[in-house]
C-alpha cells in the first residue's frame, strides 16, 4: 500500500520521469528531502523499476503497430525469441487461452509478414492480430 505522499510523487514521475526532485518538491509542496526519501524507498521496494521514454513510433518510421496474442507449445523458446526481437515493443505472459501478448511495431506490412513467418518455426498454434490505428492513452498518471 502506498501513502498519500508516495502516490503523489509517483503521479509526478509518471507524468514526466525526467522531472527533478526539486521540481516535484516545488509543485507538490513536499520537501525535497522527503521526495528524495520517497523515491529511494520506492526503488528499494521494487515499485519504481526504471525510467523510460515513450516514443511516437510513426515519427521514426514505424507506421504499423500491432497487438498480437499467441499460443504455442514451445513457450520458453518463443519467449527468448520475442524478448530479443527488435520489433517487439512489449511482451507479456497471458492467460485466457493464450500464452503471450505482444505489442510490436513495423515499418510496413512486409516487415510484419516476415515477423509472423519467423514465428512459424516455433509451432505457433494460434495468432490473434489487431492493428492499432490510434493510441488514445499510454502510461498516463490518471
Amino acid at each position: 500500500m502506498l501513502s498519500g505522499k508516495e502516490s503523489e510523487v509517483l503521479l509526478y514521475l509518471r507524468e514526466d520521469a525526467r522531472k527533478s526532485l526539486a521540481e516535484i518538491s516545488g509543485e507538490s509542496g513536499i520537501p525535497v528531502a522527503t521526495v528524495h526519501g520517497i523515491v529511494r524507498r520506492l526503488k528499494k521496494r521494487g515499485i519504481i523499476i526504471k525510467y523510460a521514454s515513450l516514443m511516437d513510433f510513426q515519427r521514426i518510421g514505424y507506421s504499423l503497430r500491432v497487438m498480437m496474442a499467441i499460443k504455442t507449445d514451445r513457450k520458453a523458446e518463443v519467449m527468448r525469441h520475442l524478448s530479443r526481437h527488435p520489433n517487439v515493443n512489449s511482451l507479456s505472459k497471458a492467460a485466457s487461452g493464450c500464452d503471450f501478448c505482444i505489442d510490436a511495431v513495423f515499418r510496413h506490412c512486409g516487415e510484419l509478414e516476415l515477423f509472423k513467418e519467423g514465428l512459424q518455426k516455433f509451432n505457433i498454434t494460434y495468432i490473434g492480430e489487431h492493428n492499432m490505428v490510434e493510441e488514445i492513452k499510454a502510461e498516463s498518471s490518471v
